[in-house]
């Protein structure tokens, strides 16, 4: 789940965020503009099929003059239906470019993919300093989110599919640290657990002492030593020498 969540957010960024800086007035207007140019296309087409066939036949339509009409009442209505574009003067364009250039900056020295999949193998891995490496990328995330929230409040539309992504990263690595520590509670856990039901006793205080003294999930701060002791004692009992613990 923790590596799916993660992959998650490596497309979502990957696929939004642009190689070059755009400009949202630009691209809608290109949009528009191509529209238009196709429309006029069709009408000069069909014109052109109309003559042809009045020549031809003394008719005003056919199969190919209701394939263009039919295509340029598809393309009216798509310019019907978009929305005009925006109004340079409504934003400030170079504040866009800042906005990506922070997220290229961001992406690139802090949350390079190879540093996230070197912190997923680590966790995996029971690596020592592993979950402080996960809480410095949380930590980070969570900073750049809220940089970006109060420097460009007037692009949050913009920031929304970011944020996902990167909320997305962060589950992610949550899961992903937190399934590695119960294993290796687990793991400990399970340790103890056949040392005490070993047979003889004498094999189970020698196992018991065997354990790392590491804390355990579910276990008692005050039981672990109490074991441990109770251990040294069979283990004394059996004839070991009492120096040895």
């Amino acid at each position: 789940l923790g590596r799916s969540c993660i992959g998650l957010s490596k497309m979502i960024f990957d696929l939004y965020v642009p190689d070059i800086p755009l400009d949202p007035a630009a691209s809608r207007g290109c949009t528009l503009e191509f529209l238009q140019d196709i429309g006029n296309v069709l009408s000069e087409h069909i014109g052109l099929q109309t003559q042809l066939e009045n020549r031809i036949t003394g008719e005003n339509t056919n199969f190919v003059i209701n394939t263009l009409k039919k295509s340029l009442e598809d393309i009216q209505a798509r310019l019907v239906h978009e929305r005009p574009p925006l109004l340079r003067k409504s934003y400030d364009v170079s504040r866009v470019h800042s906005l990506w250039s922070e997220v290229w900056q961001f992406q690139t020295h802090v949350l390079a993919w190879n540093r996230v999949d070197a912190v997923v193998h680590a966790l995996t891995s029971g690596e020592a300093g592993a979950d402080m490496r996960e809480r410095v990328f949380q930590e980070s995330i969570v900073g750049f989110l809220q940089r970006l929230h109060a420097a460009y409040p007037d692009l949050v539309d913009m920031i929304s599919p970011l944020e996902l992504s990167l909320l997305y990263m962060r589950l992610g690595l949550g899961v992903v640290s937190g399934l590695s520590t119960q294993r290796q509670n687990g793991e400990g856990t399970g340790s103890l657990a056949s040392a005490l039901v070993a047979f003889p006793s004498i094999k189970s205080g020698e196992a018991v002492l065997r354990v790392p003294q590491s804390p355990l999930h579910g276990l008692d701060r005050l039981w672990r030593p109490l074991l441990t002791l109770s251990a040294a004692v069979i283990d004394v009992a059996a004839g070991a020498e009492l120096t040895t613990h």
